[in-house]
């Protein structure tokens, strides 16, 4: 069945779980944002998620 918001966020995790096997320190570098995405906290962007993330990037890139 089709869902009206695609497998887009579905695929991203599955990447970045496979990729986490290859990457050292893969954990270490996501922890900001999986913190920033917890459920009851408090959504505040700062700089630790965002340079987590720009540092995913670079590496998964």
């Amino acid at each position: 069945m089709w869902h009206p918001r695609g497998n887009s966020g579905r695929s991203k995790k599955d990447r970045a779980r496979y990729y986490r096997r290859f990457i050292e320190g893969f954990s270490l570098i996501a922890t900001p944002r999986t913190k920033l995405l917890m459920n009851d906290v408090p959504f505040k962007w700062t700089n630790g998620p965002k340079s987590s993330i720009e540092k995913l990037k670079n590496v998964l890139t």
